[in-house]
């Protein structure tokens, strides 16, 4: 009742016929919004599912599209999307391999599986788990229940750049760790954070800078688990 006392008092009204109220779940813009957590659509990841192999660069960028709207519930999206986005690059022919086959039914395989991503509990420490290899950076936000079982929030990756493709493995997992942190900054804002990272040592990534680079950020972190 309160609800609609506020809309009144701005001069909103509400088409009954199109509202809902006191609903466990709602579909929403793609995705199923419930109480505590998130996921994708099914009726819209069925049309991921069911597109057929792209043809053509029109067909492709429709497919790419479509898959960037849920690449936040995969794990390491742009590295399995790689040889797709090679096919949008400038002066670069297009031709459908064995790679671009591999990584579109990869695609497809994973939207069947896609996470069921939980809000986050600002009470709680946050968790980023990171990791790179030659293509890309994945990392993933986390936290743990009251029984110490961990849950995803969010994920989250992207290319490397043409420079960044000649780093070596360690500078690479450096990256992940600085970027995965600037990037899911505004979810803990100045509390202390836990990071999980697959550096050689934890010699070598102060030798890289990773201490001083993240002490140079406004949020603290807790620990960083080499």
């Amino acid at each position: 009742m309160l609800g609609f006392v506020d809309l009144k008092a701005v001069g909103l009204k509400v088409n009954f016929d199109k509202c809902v109220f006191l609903q466990p779940y709602l579909q929403f813009l793609g995705q199923v919004v419930g109480r505590d957590r998130i996921r994708s659509d099914n009726r819209k990841v069925e049309k991921v599912r069911n597109f057929p192999a792209p043809t053509n660069l029109q067909q492709l960028c429709g497919f790419i599209g479509l898959a960037l709207y849920y690449q936040k519930f995969i794990a390491n999206f742009a590295s399995i999307a790689c040889p797709l986005h090679h096919l949008l690059k400038k002066d670069v022919k297009y031709k459908w391999k064995q790679e671009q086959e591999d990584a579109f039914k990869q695609l497809k395989s994973h939207f069947t599986e896609a996470s069921i991503l939980r809000y986050p509990d600002f009470d709680k420490t946050f968790i980023i788990h990171t990791d790179a290899s030659g293509i890309g950076l994945g990392a993933m936000l986390a936290q743990k229940d009251d029984h110490g079982k961990e849950y995803v929030v969010a994920y989250m990756s992207r290319s490397l750049t043409k420079p960044e493709k000649n780093y070596s493995t360690t500078e690479l997992e450096c990256l992940a760790v600085l970027w995965a942190v600037e990037y899911f900054c505004h979810y803990f804002g100045l509390d202390p954070f836990f990071g999980c990272c697959r550096l050689c040592s934890a010699e070598m990534a102060t030798n890289f800078g990773v201490n001083w680079s993240l002490s140079s950020l406004d949020s603290p972190v807790a620990a960083i688990q080499f």
